[in-house]
């Protein structure tokens, strides 16, 4: 093996999305021959002993078949590797052949009474292309607000606005109904940042009712696949999606 940095090799081992072994880079869960690294470009030797939470992460240790799982996200669950105050992890609803929890991860986030689509996968690479900016992968939400939506407001959430010098905006708005009790609306992003929806309502003064992931770029969510069920992707139409990028 050639030196990588540590944050290439943590995802090359299947141990989480690039975003993930970042911060697990960053929370010093990681050390390499029996000290803490928190720089994610530290190189890593082709003898060096890495661990993560006390196990060894081995590339030749690797799952070598590539899972692809879209999971119905029910509330009441954390995206997180695992359980943290009293909160449940999401991988604790996959129950799949030989699956472990240590082989998989959730691909990016969605908050705690957030629900809907959610990948799961060993595939850093993969996870790599749904989350990071650049691969212009759109994401739709539905949500429900109480009250009437202005339409001002839906003009501004597409302009963009403002919370602690970070910016909150919207790809589109589609507003399915609005009357005074409760208005539905379809939004579509192409960047995830932290609890943006809900940050851009709260910004607004409106309380969001429900808020549900329905898509992430060609993948919906299946109607008939209820809260905390879960099916798996072939092969064959992961590599048809990330052919995309290679053009």
């Amino acid at each position: 093996m050639e030196n990588i940095t540590l944050l290439k090799y943590l995802i090359a081992a299947g141990t989480g999305s690039r975003r993930t072994c970042f911060d697990l880079i960053k929370e010093h869960r990681i050390q390499v021959n029996d000290k803490v690294v928190n720089q994610p470009l530290y190189e890593v030797r082709k003898n060096d002993r890495v661990v993560f939470d006390g196990k060894r992460v081995d590339l030749n240790e690797l799952v070598l078949e590539s899972v692809y799982i879209i999971l119905n996200k029910p509330k009441g669950y954390i995206c997180s590797l695992a359980d943290e105050e009293g909160k449940p992890s999401i991988l604790r609803l996959i129950r799949h052949k030989n699956l472990t929890r240590s082989h998989i991860f959730p691909v990016g986030r969605l908050d705690f009474l957030t629900e809907g689509l959610i990948f799961i996968t060993n595939d850093g690479i993969f996870a790599n292309h749904i989350l990071h900016p650049r691969y212009n992968v759109l994401k739709e939400y539905y949500v429900e607000i109480k009250g009437m939506i202005q339409e001002r407001h839906v003009k501004q959430m597409q302009k963009g606005v403002y919370s602690d010098n970070v910016l909150y905006r919207v790809k589109e708005v589609r507003v399915l109904s609005s009357n005074e009790k409760i208005s539905r609306l379809v939004l579509t992003l192409n960047e995830g940042k932290n609890r943006e929806i809900r940050n851009i309502f709260s910004i607004l003064k409106y309380k969001i009712k429900l808020l549900r992931r329905i898509k992430i770029g060609p993948f919906t969510l299946d109607k008939h696949l209820k809260p905390g069920e879960y099916k798996l992707i072939s092969k064959k139409i992961i590599c048809r999606f990330m052919s995309r990028f290679n053009k």
